[in-house]
Order: C-alpha cells, then structure tokens, then sequence
C-alpha cells in the first residue's frame, strides 16, 4: 500500500493594499506643511536651561554608545556559544 504524500503548503503571499487617494494627499500635506514646532532644533543651546542641555548630552551619550554596546553584546554572545561548544 502507498503511503499518502504530505500536504504541501506554501507560503502566504503578501497582501497588497493600495495606496488611497485620501492617504497620498494627507501624506504630502504633512511633507509640505510641517509645524512651527518641527523646525526647532533640539541641539540649540538657546532652548532651555542647564537641565535641558544635560538631558542633550546624555542622551548624545547613549545614542552613541549604544551600537558598541550592541556589537559587544553579540561578540560576548558568539564567544560564549562557541567556547560550550565541543570540538
């Protein structure tokens, strides 16, 4: 007696939702017409105090820290799987 072949399933094809009219027009809208507030710049040292330049600079700090961190974490992560590894 044969055996019954596996079901082959393929996999789901992205759905492909069109663009609406009323999306396109918003979306320019919002590329043209940016607010006031948009076209301040978060570096100035005339927006705020002491505390607000410290907030820049720490946040400077972490945004460029942060890759580093996460290439060590993944460096620390392969040698770590490796080294438990037999040979």
């Amino acid at each position: 007696m044969p055996r019954p072949r596996p079901e082959i399933r393929s996999r789901p094809r992205p759905v492909r939702r069109p663009v609406g009219a009323l999306t396109a027009v918003l979306a320019a809208t919002a590329a043209v017409l940016p607010p006031d507030a948009a076209s301040a710049c978060p570096l100035c040292f005339a927006a705020g105090g002491q505390s607000t330049l410290h907030a820049y600079y720490v946040t400077a700090a972490l945004l460029s820290l942060l890759p580093l961190v996460i290439v060590g974490v993944f460096a620390g992560w392969l040698r770590q799987r490796f080294k438990s590894e037999p040979r």
